[in-house]
């Protein structure tokens, strides 16, 4: 093996495993020698093999997954679920209605892929109003880190589809109508 070779073997060997040269002074003086005379045949490798980690491109979305026209959105997984062994959040699904009478449209789904219910939020959200299928309904503060403020997100930047085919509403104490007609109407009572 020639000097350069020699010392650039022990160059490489410094980035990638701290090199320690030998304290031999022959080596030393040697390295030093074909350094001097063999500029051409040395490079400077850490300019030249030095590498930039480049991260994958971020989505323009929210959504995790995408089932035709349902989205998925993963929970995280609390510390206290992690202490029990737990290593995955839950997948909520939601289908994006559409926008009407000023505000946007999720349809909520269970874990079987039919609708339990419903949200929608203006377009300057402070609160989401859900209604769901027994009849029940809440309010919550709008914010971007929680599930359904990521979905309302996605559907506020234009990145969910519309479902375009008829939701029929399961039984229970919402109308028995179709869930897009549904989820447009406004009770009397609320504000």
């Amino acid at each position: 093996m020639g000097l350069w070779k020699a010392v650039l073997l022990c160059n490489v060997s410094a980035l990638l495993v701290s090199c320690s040269a030998r304290n031999d002074d022959a080596f030393t003086n040697a390295a030093a020698a074909a350094a001097s005379t063999e500029p051409s045949n040395t490079m400077n490798v850490d300019e030249t093999l030095t590498t930039t980690d480049v991260a994958p491109p971020k989505p323009d979305h929210n959504y995790d997954l995408r089932e035709a026209d349902a989205y998925g959105y993963t929970a995280a997984v609390s510390e206290e679920d992690q202490k029990k062994g737990r290593a995955a959040g839950d997948v909520i699904m939601f289908k994006y209605a559409g926008f009407s009478e000023g505000a946007y449209h999720l349809i909520l789904l269970g874990d079987d892929g039919r609708a339990i219910g419903t949200a929608q939020c203006p377009e300057a959200c402070i609160a989401i109003k859900e209604r769901f299928t027994d009849g029940s309904s809440k309010r919550i503060a709008f914010t971007e880190s929680s599930i359904i403020g990521a979905a309302f997100q996605d559907a506020f930047r234009g990145k969910l589809v519309k479902v375009h085919a008829q939701h029929t509403a399961p039984q229970g104490n919402v109308p028995s109508q179709t869930y897009e007609n549904n989820i447009v109407e406004t009770d009397e009572n609320e504000g």
